[in-house]
């Protein structure tokens, strides 16, 4: 009997999500149509290239909404049990509140975990796409700054980049600093300084001049007045725009990153949010399930509207507190980490005394 019965809720709780979710999303997706069908008037996109600068956009539209749509579908699907005194039958019959919210539990932590991979694996991608689909289309007039000053950029290689200032009219550099490090970015090999240097394009390569090589590996130094560095593949433009993304760049990326500019002295403080949000915020949606389950229970005449509008306050709750620890974290006011997990933490045990409330 209670197979069915655990079938029963987790099909409802299922089924309410995905609605919630689809339905957050054709919300967002409006929010967003008139500026897209601009694009199209104004002769800045196709159709078929706007179709697909929708879809590019809803991977971020799923992950931002997708707390809420779970804790409005487990809120609907606990609620009209409760209407219908189903819950009040299953606790007469001696089922625990926990109990019954049991699988929709194990599910949202499920969805949690797919969440985290699709964070981190297909949203980077899908933002990519449609900024470069948004900046190649509508901004094609916007030009690079052709000036840039403080430049830290990771190559391609195990190498990072200090630039006191870039030209790129000129394809010039003025103090460059770079850092070689091991394959497992651990220990530094190589330093090399120069005060000037140039770009040639016509042999794609990058020529320095007064060289300060200091290889730490045998405690050597070399001097050159002039040399050819084959191993630098970034291109003038490729440090006059931000190399590092954040939106952009998957978990991997954003660790590399941090660790190759922390070496070096540089503020790592905008990468290290973004990190530990990328780890902390898909559990969010198992957090806030514990609060749609609790309240959904607590029916009375008239206290469903009240549920429906605590949840929503609730859940844009989490979304005003996790940006405001962010803004902290950035600014060094708190550990980034700490940041990340705080609204999680304080969500959670927000969710589990409503469910303990909800067993009497």
């Amino acid at each position: 009997m209670l197979k069915k019965i655990d079938a029963y809720i987790l099909k409802n709780f299922i089924k309410n999500w995905s609605m919630s979710l689809i339905g957050f999303n054709v919300i967002f997706i409006l929010s967003q149509i008139f500026r897209i069908i601009g694009y199209i008037t104004q002769g800045d996109m196709t159709y078929k290239e706007a179709l697909l600068y929708t879809l590019t956009i809803i991977p971020e539209m799923i992950m931002t909404v997708l707390p809420l749509s779970i804790l409005l579908g487990g809120l609907i699907t606990v609620n009209k049990m409760a209407t219908t005194l189903e819950i009040t039958a299953l606790k007469t019959s001696g089922i625990s509140f926990f109990r019954i919210v049991r699988y929709p539990l194990i599910f949202a932590f499920m969805v949690s975990l797919g969440g985290f991979w699709f964070y981190n694996n297909i949203v980077p991608i899908s933002n990519k796409k449609s900024r470069e689909l948004r900046y190649e289309k509508v901004y094609n007039n916007l030009k690079i700054s052709q000036v840039k000053a403080d430049v830290f950029l990771k190559g391609e290689g195990n190498y990072l980049y200090y630039i006191r200032i870039i030209n790129g009219e000129k394809s010039s550099i003025d103090n460059m600093e770079l850092v070689l490090f091991d394959n497992e970015l651990k220990n530094i090999k190589k330093i090399i300084v120069a005060k000037k240097g140039y770009y040639d394009s016509k042999k794609n390569i990058w020529v320095l001049k007064d060289v300060v090589e200091n290889n730490l590996e045998n405690n050597e130094t070399t001097f050159f007045n002039e040399k050819i560095y084959d191993i630098i593949k970034e291109k003038p433009a490729d440090f006059l725009r931000d190399k590092i993304i954040l939106k952009e760049a998957k978990l991997k990326n954003l660790r590399e990153s941090a660790n190759f500019i922390k070496r070096t002295g540089g503020d790592v403080s905008k990468l290290l949010v973004e990190l530990n949000k990328r780890i902390a915020y898909p559990f969010a949606t198992f957090v806030v399930s514990f609060l749609g389950l609790a309240l959904g229970s607590r029916f009375v005449r008239g206290a469903s509207a009240i549920s429906l509008a605590l949840s929503i306050i609730l859940g844009y709750s989490y979304y005003v507190i996790q940006a405001t620890l962010e803004a902290l974290s950035i600014g060094g006011k708190i550990n980034s980490l700490i940041g990340a997990w705080i609204p999680n933490i304080l969500f959670l045990v927000i969710g589990i005394y409503f469910l303990n409330k909800a067993e009497y």
